[in-house]
């Protein structure tokens, strides 16, 4: 993504230790949203975010379920949301998060999102509606670039 995170608003959802979000920001993103519903995940991205030296992005870290947080997400507009659920995430979760992130006001035709999955997951019905850019192999998962 490089070039791209420069001056990007980001959301990173099923944040867990924050490293998405802050290599965004090592890339020049501001601000940052890191989402998820674990207190251990969201004190692991506080103490990785003391953890960077000359720190001065914007960002924000939200302790909420995915699915209600975009249920309510109305505002800012998100140039790269990352999406990197646990492995064993249901599809009636991702499905519900992708129609969600497609209707979102948050969003645009320029917004980026990036899905992570397990390579032996079958994705094609969760992500009805949106515009797959390219998909690239890493071992056993499979990054997504996708737009609405």
């Amino acid at each position: 993504m490089g070039k791209r995170c420069e001056n990007a608003c980001v959301l990173d959802l099923f944040a867990g230790s924050g490293s998405l979000g802050i290599e965004s920001i090592s890339r020049g993103a501001s601000p940052v949203f890191f989402i998820d519903k674990s207190i251990k995940s969201i004190k692991l991205i506080e103490e990785n975010i003391k953890k960077i030296k000359g720190f001065d992005a914007e960002y924000k870290i939200v302790r909420k379920d995915i699915i209600k947080y975009l249920k309510t997400l109305k505002e800012p507009i998100f140039d790269i949301i990352f999406i990197d659920p646990p492995y064993k995430i249901d599809f009636t979760t991702m499905k519900t998060l992708f129609g969600l992130l497609k209707e979102s006001p948050a969003l645009n035709k320029d917004s980026v999102m990036v899905y992570e999955y397990f390579s032996r997951r079958r994705v094609e019905n969760e992500l009805e509606g949106c515009c797959i850019i390219k998909s690239s192999n890493f071992g056993d998962k499979i990054v997504t670039y996708l737009s609405i």
